[in-house]
């Protein structure tokens, strides 16, 4: 019963300093203070960081070929096919399962940076889809769709 109960509050209204006065005198300062008075192991608890964690950044698994088409992670897969498995919902393991040629990683990357650089992956899209549709556009004038299937089962019977 003799017990006080703490309430959670920060450091600096616990030590009884009004707000706005600590950031004056250094908020470290009040922090290894609150610190040492809950004890010597929460201090180092506190104040030694456990590990260290390698903060260097990666490049993008993108490379772009010969032919202008952005393929990831070193594989025959897209960034357009990424960026549309994405838009359709799936998450990057989905994408994964589906095409086991990208690493999980990879994805990822590709993903982050379609969503850092939407701008300019939106804009290399269009290119692509418009390069697209003068192939097919090209293709269908040299070798007209219609009755093919007829030309087809024609050439099968001789």
């Amino acid at each position: 019963m003799g017990r006080e109960r703490r309430a959670s509050r920060s450091p600096s209204v616990a030590a009884g300093v009004p707000r706005g006065q600590d950031q004056q005198r250094g908020a470290g300062e009040e922090l290894r203070k609150y610190l040492f008075s809950v004890g010597l192991q929460d201090r180092q608890r506190y104040t030694e960081p456990a590990m260290s964690l390698p903060l260097t950044a990666e490049p993008p698994p993108l490379t772009p070929g010969d032919d202008g088409v952005v393929r990831v992670g070193g594989t025959r897969v897209t960034l357009d096919t990424i960026v549309e498995a994405f838009r359709e919902g799936l998450t990057p393991e989905e994408v994964q399962q589906q095409y086991p040629a990208l690493d999980l990683p990879n994805v990822y990357a590709a993903v982050s940076y379609y969503l850092h650089h939407r701008r300019e992956v939106e804009e290399y899209l269009e290119e692509r889809a418009r390069h697209r549709e003068e192939i097919r556009q090209e293709v269908e004038t040299r070798f007209d769709p219609n009755g093919i299937r007829e030309r087809l089962l024609a050439r099968a019977r001789a």
